[in-house]
């Protein structure tokens, strides 16, 4: 992953999710998700990261990313298309105050659209894939913050993953930090750990590193 060891977690069969459990910590009305993901085609849609009613990250077949915002006028958005087998780091935010929504590959801004609305979050969890539609790759690194991180943000954010560079400033409104490594992975009671302030572990249900 760009200069980051540890490893990330495996997803490749049905079952195979993290789940962290339903806290308004993280159902925010900015917000940013970011993580690495290398995707396999496996024929149907990826529902990536999501807390279904609230936000949603997904790949369809076609291989066009999606950035999903319950609530909100033309609420699944985006028409750029990733690679199958090929590391990328997606970065997707939402301002609220602006209404603008955005999304990132590699650091790089693909498109932004200007929205009306507010996100409507249900009771639900925050699932790393799930019987919407089961992923099939390799995922890690997951951050949720509670604001809309700048394009210079998203761009020091992916330069992060180059050796020796620190970028402080990224701490501010980080909500959730799901590394999947690990350090951060553990096999004995196959918890998640969350490496922000906030505490949200989740549980791996089947995935493994």
């Amino acid at each position: 992953k760009n200069g980051k060891s540890g490893g990330a977690m495996n997803f490749s069969t049905t079952n195979d999710e993290v789940v962290i459990a339903n806290n308004a910590s993280y159902k925010t009305n900015s917000v940013t998700v970011s993580f690495w993901y290398r995707p396999q085609d496996n024929g149907n849609k990826h529902v990536i990261f999501t807390t279904w009613t609230g936000f949603t990250t997904e790949i369809n077949p076609d291989r066009t990313f999606k950035w999903g915002l319950n609530g909100l006028t033309g609420q699944y958005f985006g028409t750029r298309k990733i690679n199958w087998n090929e590391w990328i780091y997606i970065t997707a935010t939402f301002d609220h105050a602006t209404k603008l929504q955005c999304t990132y590959f590699n650091g790089v801004q693909q498109e932004c659209q200007t929205v009306s609305g507010s996100v409507s979050y249900g009771s639900g969890h925050l699932y790393l894939s799930g019987s919407w539609a089961w992923i099939k790759g390799d995922f890690g690194n997951v951050k949720v913050y509670n604001r809309a991180l700048s394009a210079a943000e998203v761009k020091a954010a992916y330069g992060d993953f180059k050796p020796k560079a620190q970028f402080s400033s990224l701490e501010k409104g980080l909500i959730g930090y799901w590394p999947l490594d690990s350090n951060s992975f553990n096999v004995t009671d196959n918890k998640v750990t969350d490496k922000s302030a906030y505490g949200n572990h989740g549980v791996a249900l089947s995935a493994s590193l």
